[in-house]
């Protein structure tokens, strides 16, 4: 399925939701006008087989014993690296390094998610590092943010997650 909509954050936030409800991949095409021209965002969902769960408590991705910031910079550098193809200098593993070096009651919850966004997208080699930069800039904003507005176009791939991040982050504890 291609849908090509004017505005990049409505079409990615559609987009995302009716893949991650029908278990498929999503491919972000971050050109101008996808296929069709249009000159809003492209974005492709694949509904083939896709096994990318998330546990959604305090734990983090790695084995028992290591430095849990550790883990959740190498989650969050496994989720970053998705970006690195269509723009190397994209500024999320320094994002992830600023977000998780501020102790945060809700820092754990960050591998969780981030697991989940490494296996639930895709992004397309064309993407432009100003539209990276347009998803990944609200993305960490909303992450270190205990404000009750967030909006980023990641937070419905991996929904539990996010929102069990958010949920933590609005009550003050996980």
């Amino acid at each position: 399925m291609r849908t090509t909509l004017v505005s990049a954050g409505l079409a990615s936030l559609v987009a995302l939701a009716g893949a991650s409800a029908c278990g498929g991949n999503v491919v972000i095409d971050g050109s101008p006008g996808g296929a069709e021209g249009s000159g809003g965002a492209g974005v492709t969902s694949s509904a083939g087989p896709q096994s990318s769960s998330a546990s959604v408590g305090p734990q983090s991705s790695s084995a028992s014993g290591a430095d849990p910031v550790d883990a959740q910079l190498a989650s969050c550098g496994s989720f970053c690296a998705l970006f690195d193809r269509a723009c190397p200098e994209n500024g999320c593993r320094e994002a992830c390094a600023e977000l998780l070096s501020a102790p945060r009651p809700c820092n754990a919850l960050t591998a969780p998610y981030f697991d989940c966004m490494s296996t639930g997208i895709q992004i397309a080699s064309t993407t432009s590092c100003q539209q990276i930069a347009r998803w990944l800039d609200p993305l960490f904003e909303c992450l270190g943010s205990s404000a009750s507005a967030c909006e980023t176009s990641f937070k419905e791939v991996c929904s539990e997650a996010f929102e069990a991040h958010r949920a933590c982050q609005l009550n003050g504890a996980p």
